[in-house]
């Protein structure tokens, strides 16, 4: 410590060296018992200045007049904890505190700063957690440490900042397989309540959520059926502090629909190990669609029967197992992208031929062929050039309102099966037209059954 005299003070030979040898030894260092040290002062004012990285003392220099027969008390207590003794952990509103501690000791600890001196714990626990504070807050904390008696042993300063609200965060949208955007974001480090996804379209910007804010987050909007021409779908996603007029961060996603495929230009097949593979190509190259429908061509009357269905826009090849690679090596293929209940479906690109039988049962009969296990004619739709037929877990396509199917005993060995037939419209769009219950009964088997027909 040091006692400097200010310009009132006049001082004589005598009490300048008496002022020059106290200041030797506050300058050594004192270290008083528990009932201090008293020290003999010249009359004056002084500025008296002590170490304040060991000690609780301001920081400017403290004013004292010393006059005879006066007696002056500074109590000093020893800087504890230390600052990097500190335990500090900040969050956006709450900040938590830990610190060493004596033995046998309480605790006082005064939030000084903002909003005046308060005493917010007192206790012998050496953790606390001041809550409720605001965003970006700058926080300064007193502890007292204080003897068995009560008495202020040592005392100590500590500074704090809750997180600051969010000054940038990043964004990401991109198309999933099932057509829809996915939105995800990362926040940079700070303070936010909440999360704010805005599509922003011609007519006007749009929130599409609202959700509580976490360091990552994701949104999935859509699904979006592509159209005539690509589309942009613009995001901007905002962080929020509650109370505040402005988003603290904002960051914008794009995520891109191709246009819709207009048809498919071509088909491939290969046989690998047991699995047929089909593979297309469309126009225009990046074009989507909702899925593809994929027909195996038959000459049995039909155009072809469904092999499968792959949903996923962006697909361009699809597997099945076969049993014979050589007879399937012989089988052709053509695929039809489907936009819900469209089906982008033209037979003059096709350019396939049903092959419609022409000769009636009895006649082929006579020939020793036998009638197929189901044959339906239907009244013709209006403008349809193709027609669907499901029955038995089958899909068949055929261009004339007239169908004939084999192979469906196994499949139709069940209580219910539901025999629908739809026209398809210039536009893809599918029309019912007919639904039947078919019931299989079972083949005669003696004389006597005979007269029973299935």
């Amino acid at each position: 410590a040091q006692l400097r005299p200010t310009a009132e003070t006049r001082l004589d030979v005598a009490g300048r060296k008496v002022l020059e040898r106290l200041n030797e030894l506050l300058g050594r260092g004192i270290s008083p018992d528990v009932d201090g040290v008293t020290l003999l002062a010249p009359e004056g004012v002084y500025a008296f200045s002590c170490d304040t990285e060991a000690l609780y003392a301001p920081r400017e220099p403290l004013e004292l007049e010393v006059w005879a027969g006066d007696e002056v008390a500074v109590r000093l207590v020893p800087l504890y904890p230390r600052a990097d003794a500190w335990s500090v952990a900040v969050e956006s509103r709450s900040v938590t505190l830990g610190w060493p501690g004596l033995e046998r000791s309480t605790y006082r600890l005064y939030r000084v700063a903002p909003g005046g001196e308060s005493l917010v714990y007192e206790g012998d626990e050496r953790r606390y957690t001041d809550t409720g504070l605001g965003v970006g807050a700058t926080v300064v904390y007193r502890l007292e440490t204080l003897d068995p008696r009560g008495e202020l042993v040592a005392a100590s300063l500590v500074q704090a900042e809750t997180l600051p609200p969010v000054a940038e965060l990043a964004a990401k949208a991109a198309l999933t397989g099932d057509l829809t955007v996915q939105l995800v974001w990362v926040l940079g480090k700070g303070a936010a309540d909440r999360v704010r996804v805005v599509r922003l379209e011609d007519g006007g910007d749009r929130t599409v959520a609202e959700l509580e804010a976490a360091p990552r987050g994701e949104w999935v909007d859509g699904p979006f059926l592509p159209g005539e021409r690509s589309q942009e779908l613009k995001y901007r996603v905002e962080t929020w502090v509650a109370g505040d007029q402005h988003p603290s961060a904002a960051a914008e996603a794009v995520a891109e629909v191709p246009p819709r495929v207009l048809r498919v230009t071509a088909v491939g097949e290969s046989i690998d190990h047991g699995v047929m593979v089909v593979g297309w190509e469309t126009l225009p190259r990046e074009g989507l669609a909702e899925g593809y429908a994929v027909y195996r061509q038959r000459a049995e009357g039909t155009l072809g029967q469904l092999m499968g269905r792959v949903r996923d826009p962006f697909a361009r090849e699809f597997e099945y197992p076969v049993e014979d690679a050589l007879e399937a090596s012989g089988w052709r293929h053509f695929v039809v992208p489907y936009l819900g209940d469209r089906m982008l479906f033209d037979p003059e690109w096709l350019q396939l031929d049903s092959n419609p039988p022409d000769r009636g049962f009895e006649k082929r009969a006579r020939s020793g062929f036998l009638p197929p296990d189901l044959g339906l004619s239907w009244d013709p739709y209006p403008g349809a050039r193709t027609y669907l037929v499901v029955v038995g877990g089958r899909e068949d396509v055929v261009d004339k309102p007239y169908v004939e199917i084999n192979g469906l005993q196994n499949n139709l060995a069940s209580s219910e099966n539901p025999l629908e037939v739809f026209a398809l419209e210039r536009d893809g769009t599918r029309v019912p037209l007919v639904r039947l219950q078919v019931e299989y009964l079972h083949y005669p088997r003696s004389r006597e059954d005979k007269a029973v027909r299935p």
